[in-house]
């Protein structure tokens, strides 16, 4: 299986590892990678750009069915 790295703030380490069930955390990462692919499939480029200044959300859906509320 490819391998990718990714480096991240000290904070976001800790905060992860406090977050994430030991043994979770590629299963996430894939799976958060995955439904960014599809969308910049559907949509295009763009998604990457409003991704990256905060304007979309890629899991926003999820309060829209109230799991998250």
């Amino acid at each position: 299986m490819a391998r990718i790295s990714v480096p991240c703030s000290e904070n976001l380490h800790n905060r992860m590892l406090k977050l994430f069930p030991w043994g979770t955390q590629a299963a996430v990462i894939r799976r958060v990678l995955e439904l960014l692919c599809e969308q910049i499939e559907k949509e295009g480029v763009v998604v990457i750009e409003l991704l990256i200044s905060g304007k979309y959300n890629p899991i926003e859906g999820i309060k829209e069915r109230g799991k998250l509320t």
